[in-house]
């Protein structure tokens, strides 16, 4: 579980740097594929590895202006800054999660189909 959640925010930071976030799930998917755990776990560790990803990312902009940025977006959306910033935490979160399921159940049915 360790394992997959130091992979997971490996892969989910250098996902976020490409620019394309949803390749925060394309990253949990393959960490579900390389590495073998029981899915509750791995959905686990991705979630919080997809977390933590993305503080690591945006800790930098924070002193930066991000937090002015997200009041201004805030204010055109109707929301309130800090909201969204939580709200981008917990969806890459959960896109790398959910990506960590996929790659599970990939990997279980492929098993399954081997031993037949």
């Amino acid at each position: 579980m360790a394992v997959s959640f130091i992979v997971g925010v490996a892969l989910g930071y250098a996902s976020l740097l490409s620019g394309v976030w949803y390749l925060m799930m394309l990253s949990g998917v393959l960490v579900g594929l390389i590495l073998s755990a029981r899915w509750l776990y791995q959905f686990l560790a991705l979630l919080a590895a997809g977390a933590v990803a993305n503080l690591v990312y945006i800790s930098p902009l924070l002193g930066d202006g991000l937090l002015k940025l997200m009041y201004d977006v805030g204010l055109i959306a109707g929301i309130n800054g800090d909201i969204l910033l939580l709200l981008m935490i917990v969806l890459s979160a959960v896109m790398s999660g959910a990506g960590g399921l996929v790659g599970s159940s990939i990997r279980e049915i492929a098993r399954a189909r081997l031993r037949q």
